[in-house]
């Protein structure tokens, strides 16, 4: 599990990032995504399972899907 911290890092990057940028576009289902970050920031400490990076990925990915295909 010495590269978990790694990934942990890259997934939240990523998952910020994505609902960032979708927020500034005004991306369906952005402001829905934004709400979990809040709750991700009130953490305030990352929750070493895979099955937490997964949840990340696929709420953010659920926003993108959605501005995709409206």
């Amino acid at each position: 599990m010495h590269h978990f911290p790694q990934a942990m890092g890259l997934s939240t990057c990523l998952s910020l990032g994505r609902v960032g940028w979708s927020q500034r576009m005004g991306a369906p289902s952005s402001e829905e995504a934004a709400r979990h970050v809040k709750e991700w920031e009130e953490e305030q400490r990352i929750v070493e399972h895979a099955t937490e990076l997964v949840r990340r990925l696929e709420v953010t990915w659920h926003m993108i899907e959605t501005t995709l295909t409206t």
